[in-house]
């Protein structure tokens, strides 16, 4: 009689997502890591609306402006509704936050 094959330890460990890692990086304080996470993902997922937002945000507090507006731009681009990249684009211009417009009836 044939015993079951065990997993192999590695094939049993998580695997972590890109930007739960960038995240988890970003929680433990170490914003750099998380940002050059964030661009690896961006550029082998460009169309990760969240990982430019969040890439946005980091880049804000890390000190550079430039880099955050672009991120965000780039997550209204692929998400014209996306809230949070458009207050924080507001918060990085000065400019007031101000809600989306919504349709009667329907919840923000």
């Amino acid at each position: 009689m044939r015993r079951p094959r065990r997993p192999l330890a590695s094939a049993a460990l998580p695997v972590p997502r890109p930007r739960a890692a960038a995240v988890a990086f970003a929680e433990a304080g170490d914003r750099e890591t998380a940002i050059a996470a964030l661009l690896d993902l961006v550029r082998d997922e460009p169309a990760d609306v969240e990982a430019h937002a969040l890439l946005g945000v980091l880049q804000a507090t890390a000190g550079r402006p430039d880099a955050a507006r672009a991120s965000l731009r780039r997550a209204l681009y692929l998400d014209p509704d996306h809230a949070e990249s458009r207050a924080q684009l507001a918060l990085l211009d000065g400019a007031p936050v101000t809600p989306p417009a919504t349709t009667p009836g329907k919840r923000p």
